[in-house]
């Protein structure tokens, strides 16, 4: 009589080590991909106009809040500071146009100095507001 071979189980183990290694780099990559501080804090009181287009949003977003603060994508900015920095920001996107918010109560002489900068580094300017749907 011929005899088969005998089947000897066979015991598998699956390391989950990788996994946990996948998971937190995942998390890492998407906390580090995501924008957490635009407009946050950021008090500002749009001007409102019944003429107003709806536009893209656009990566480089500067504000100018009730306070005075100047604000370049959510992080504090001086108006020394803001031609050098959107320049070298426009290297790294393809949009250039900027998204300006100023604050409806903010005089000329403050925001004057913000339109210039946006303009000397070579941007096309988005002014933001509100629509005004009143009669």
């Amino acid at each position: 009589m011929i005899r088969g071979r005998r089947k000897v189980p066979m015991h598998t183990t699956v390391s989950l080590v990788a996994l946990g290694d996948i998971a937190f780099l995942l998390i890492t990559f998407f906390l580090l991909s995501t924008n957490f501080a635009r407009g946050a804090k950021i008090e500002v009181d749009s001007a409102r106009a019944p003429a107003i287009e709806k536009l893209k949003e656009t990566p480089l977003v500067v504000q100018l809040d009730k306070k005075g603060q100047l604000w370049l994508r959510g992080k504090p900015c001086s108006v020394a500071d803001l031609e050098t920095a959107l320049a070298s920001l426009a290297a790294t996107v393809e949009n250039k146009t900027v998204t300006v918010t100023i604050d409806k109560n903010q005089r000329q002489t403050a925001y004057g100095p913000v339109i210039l900068a946006v303009s000397r580094a070579g941007l096309e300017i988005a002014l933001a507001g509100e629509k005004d749907d009143r009669p």
